[in-house]
Formats: structure tokens, sequence, C-alpha cells
């Protein structure tokens, strides 16, 4: 696929163009993609796509944090007493005892 990239005058002179686009469909709108020299640089997109992307790059993340909490869990539980002895604590004091 190949990726259309508009001249960075090109987009300053559009801006408005885009907008109306944007507005009109934002979910849905194309990008725009620019840079000076066709070399692109910057996307333009419209502000629902962006939280979108945001929110499933969140996603992304905290999923990643999981698989990595769950492939280093060696499946070894403690005690909650024995933490407390271990931090100079009396369990029952707490009610664990």
């Amino acid at each position: 696929m190949s990726i259309e990239v508009v001249p960075s005058t090109t987009a300053r002179d559009n801006l408005p163009k885009y907008l109306k686009r944007f507005r009109r469909s934002p979910g849905t709108a194309q990008p725009v993609i620019l840079g000076p020299n066709r070399k692109a640089e910057a996307v333009l997109i419209p502000i629902a796509q962006y939280r979108e992307l945001l929110e499933r790059a969140e996603a992304v993340s905290v999923r990643a944090e999981i698989d990595d909490v769950l492939a280093h869990d060696t499946g070894d539980r403690g005690k909650i007493a024995d933490l407390a002895r271990e931090h100079g604590f009396d369990p029952a004091e707490f009610g664990l005892a």
C-alpha cells in the first residue's frame, strides 16, 4: 500500500478542508500525512480517531504488563502472618495468629 504524502505547504493551504472532512466523518476520515518534499513527518487525524488510538494503546500496554506479571508468576503464595513476622510484627496483633 503506497502512502500519499502531502507537501507541508499544501497541507497548510488545505487545513480548513481537512478539518471540515474530519468533522463530517470523524470516525472514518482518512488521515492526512504530510511533510516537506513529500517526506512523511506528521499525520493529521480526527480527534475521535486519536482518542480511540490512545485507548487502544493503553489497553495493549496494560495487557502487556499483565502478561509479564503472569509470565514471571511462580505460583508460590505466602501467608500474611509469615509476612508480618518477616517484618517484625506480631501476627496476633492483626488477628492473624
